[in-house]
């Protein structure tokens, strides 16, 4: 008779429920470090030893002392919870931890009276583009006729969320992610 088992450790017990319900490897990974760090931040105390105030403490450390984005509290939170519930069996209630910041996003807009200044400094191809672009977004911005009438199917794109800036005869999207030089995608009218 084979002797018995003796119990899987908490956070492989953790990583089980986590594959038994086809979390991917990775929120796996993840799940299981943010509970190995709620364990370490309280001295190596066990989480059924714990409960809400505890789990309170630690997501305002992660807010206040660490500066941790939004999504991260968010994601040490989701762990937490769901060691809690899962493994534990101890759904968690009343949490109401200080809470990261969410980032203050502005996006960059030009009037219309700047788009069509812009647009006027331009001529040909490399203004075919972005008042393509300002056409898609539903700016009515055109500043000849000519402009219009040399539009072509194969040229038309949404662009609403880019700015264009005139550098030459070559032009600029300014995104928040990346800065990107194309030439004018359109042959010259």
């Amino acid at each position: 008779m084979n002797p018995p088992q003796p119990p899987r450790k908490l956070l492989d017990q953790l990583s089980d429920h986590l594959r038994t319900r086809h979390y991917s490897t990775r929120t796996e990974q993840s799940y299981v470090e943010w509970a190995r760090r709620y364990i370490l931040f309280h001295q190596k105390r066990h989480p059924k030893d714990m409960g809400a105030p505890e789990v309170r403490a630690f997501l305002t450390h992660l807010a206040l002392e660490r500066k941790v984005a939004a999504s991260t509290q968010n994601q040490a939170l989701s762990a937490l919870l769901f060691l809690y519930r899962e493994v534990l069996n101890q759904p968690l209630s009343g949490i109401d931890a200080v809470r990261a910041r969410q980032p203050g996003h502005l996006p960059t807009v030009l009037t219309k009276s700047e788009a069509a200044h812009v647009l006027s400094a331009m001529t040909g191809p490399t203004q075919l583009t972005p008042a393509l672009a300002l056409r898609a977004s539903a700016v009515q911005v055109w500043p000849n006729s000519s402009t219009a009438a040399a539009c072509a199917p194969w040229s038309a794109f949404a662009c609403a969320s880019k700015i264009w800036i005139l550098s030459s005869t070559r032009f600029s999207s300014a995104t928040a992610k990346a800065k990107k030089t194309a030439s004018p995608c359109c042959p010259t009218v």
